[in-house]
């Protein structure tokens, strides 16, 4: 008789309880008397905490709950025993949700929310119905979102991620690649294991689960797989957006640390011979005097080659200023940099050069990409250093210009970098100049759909080459 009360009792409950497992959510439904003493507890309770049910029958649940819960259960069960009506909607599991701490199998704490109905006055119950829900998962998923919020690295996003899947698939193993080749993992292998990959769109990360049953993979896998790809996508590409809003900060101080330090040095160097070249100093013979007035006219033309070359760079970046995008011939446009370079005790020569070579290209920036590759290549080699200009076809759809010289090259560990403002690939001393050249290089080289890298050069030295959108022109 006592059995079948418990089964009426229990009857609506199990039919929630079904329903929620059917979700994925994990339940427990539990009988007590007046002193919580467990008289009965479903199968589901192994796969909460991992005591299996006969281990908890006549164990008193109060010695299960956390000291510092305690309160808050003896409070709950005097307002139930306040209820004049217990069931809501004749359902004995439809009551607050309550969260607490549970000692599971492995004595551990674990959290749970549980509903309580006091039934002690039930004929057909006589006890106290438990409901208990497993909340690893909401709390995993929170620890998740934690992370975006708190603007943890993408590697602890990545961590708690994994812990999450790894949970789903029941501790399966869950490894996840990142972008930089750094890899986090959570769960254990096991054998027999159906292993599933899941790129994350629009990145080079992605996630490798197992399986821990045998056979295919159901349908629910792959949406949990789906929807841990969806947010490992959105660490990754905040994790992006920040390394290029923290690169865009470092470029912006770095110009105007250099833009400061390239205008100071001139304008300095102006005032002096200026002042030396006033008509009461008779010390100066008159070679002196030409040699200053023309150090003068080369420092003012540089800052003013400079300050017109920022401001296009800037004005191109904010599409201020389109450019002049149509087929422009690169031989003729080559000769005229070198025409008008001044070798400065540098052997200047033109090297290889496709007839009839072609690139979709604004010809007034590409000079400048040229004139500024030949600058720095004559800074950082000393005179009497051959510097050679070359155009040919990269492949079938770039014209690629390549500045080589036999200098001292640029070591490989920084060949990467000498791109970005204030960059020098060479030795700091070799001459005034603030590596701004190079990175309007690059620039320069992007708006038009180019690139610009930096390699050995077969001289032995530098070589800086860029590639450029080839153009076609018709017959």
């Amino acid at each position: 008789m006592a059995m079948e009360g418990q089964r009426s009792a229990t009857a609506a409950v199990i039919q929630r309880v079904a329903a929620g497992l059917s979700k994925g959510c994990a339940y427990a439904v539990a009988l007590a008397d007046a002193n919580l003493v467990i008289e009965w507890i479903s199968p589901s309770i192994e796969h909460i905490s991992g005591w299996r049910p006969e281990q908890l029958i006549g164990t008193s649940a109060l010695e299960l709950i956390h000291p510092d819960d305690l309160d808050g259960v003896v409070r709950l069960l005097d307002d139930e025993a306040q209820m004049s009506h217990p069931y809501i909607g004749g359902d004995p599991g439809a009551r607050a949700i309550n969260p607490l701490r549970i000692r599971n199998a492995s004595g551990a704490w674990q959290a749970v929310d549980v509903a309580v109905n006091n039934q002690l006055d039930a004929g057909d119950v006589g006890g106290i119905v438990v409901v208990l829900r497993d909340v690893s998962e909401r709390r995993l998923l929170d620890d998740v979102y934690d992370s975006f919020l708190a603007g943890l690295p993408i590697e602890s996003t990545a961590d708690r991620i994994a812990k999450l899947l790894s949970w789903q698939l029941a501790d399966g193993l869950v490894q996840i690649a990142l972008d930089d080749g750094l890899t986090v993992t959570a769960g254990t292998s096991v054998q027999s294991a159906v292993e599933i990959v899941m790129p994350v769109a629009g990145t080079t990360t992605r996630i490798v689960a197992q399986h821990p049953r045998a056979g295919e993979p159901s349908e629910w896998i792959h949406i949990l797989l789906e929807r841990a790809a969806g947010l490992l996508r959105l660490a990754v590409v905040r994790h992006l957006g920040e390394q290029q809003l923290r690169r865009s900060l470092d470029e912006k101080a770095a110009i105007i640390s250099a833009v400061s330090h390239d205008l100071s040095s001139p304008i300095a160097a102006i005032s002096i011979m200026s002042t030396l070249l006033d008509g009461s100093n008779d010390a100066l013979s008159d070679d002196q005097r030409r040699h200053l007035a023309q150090r003068i006219s080369t420092d003012a033309q540089r800052t003013s080659r400079l300050l017109a070359d920022l401001t296009f760079a800037d004005r191109l970046l904010r599409g201020a200023m389109p450019f002049s995008d149509h087929c422009t011939d690169i031989a003729t446009l080559v000769q005229r940099v070198l025409a008008e370079a001044e070798a400065d005790g540098h052997e200047l020569v033109a090297g290889s050069f496709a007839a009839g070579l072609s690139a979709s290209a604004d010809p007034v920036l590409t000079e400048r990409i040229l004139a500024n590759l030949i600058t720095n290549a004559m800074k950082y080699t000393p005179r009497g250093s051959k510097i050679v200009v070359s155009a040919i076809l990269l492949g079938a759809d770039e014209v690629l210009l390549t500045v080589d010289d036999d200098g001292p090259g640029v070591p490989e560990s920084v060949r990467g970098a000498v791109f970005d403002a204030y960059s020098r690939p060479g030795d700091s001393s070799a001459g005034p100049g603030s590596g701004l050249g190079l990175y309007l290089v690059r620039t320069f080289a992007e708006v038009q759909g180019g690139r610009a890298w930096c390699e050995q050069s077969p001289l032995g030295g530098a070589r800086f080459a860029v590639a450029l959108p080839r153009c076609c022109p018709k017959d």
